[in-house]
């Protein structure tokens, strides 16, 4: 059985908390997933600059709306990583009309939550993850 890879980038630690509390309550956090949390987009830049194309994560679930380097500037960044079979999922806690506009640019980005996290889009979050 395959290892998944969860990324979440969010600059509020309230937030990933109850994320990953969502994602674990919901069965999707499981000893076959590894799990991995940044505050920090430089430092969340610098953990994909050292993968490899094969170590990449398969999940990201990034909030939008960060300081110093918001959720599109870190795609700007990952993107010329070419991170393979990367799926972006969007987190914001207020989605506008200019997000979504930016947002359908990105070949990355497969959905865009709002947070906190519903049964909903857990549910579209959990028919993208399947275990091998």
């Amino acid at each position: 059985m395959a290892i998944k890879r969860i990324l979440l980038l969010d600059d509020d630690p309230i937030s990933i908390l109850i994320t990953k509390k969502r994602l674990e309550a919901e069965g999707i956090l499981t000893q076959n997933v590894a799990y991995k949390s940044f505050t920090d987009p430089k430092e969340a830049i610098h953990f994909f600059n050292e993968r490899d194309e094969e170590n990449y994560f398969d999940f990201l679930l990034l909030d939008i709306n960060m300081p110093e380097i918001d959720g599109f500037q870190f795609l700007n960044k990952i993107e010329p990583l070419k991170p393979k079979n990367l799926k972006v999922f969007l987190l914001s806690s207020s989605i506008s009309q200019m997000h979504k506009e930016i947002a359908a640019q990105y070949k990355l980005i497969k959905y865009q939550f709002t947070k906190p996290l519903d049964k909903t889009n857990l549910n579209l979050f959990k028919s993208h993850f399947h275990i091998d």
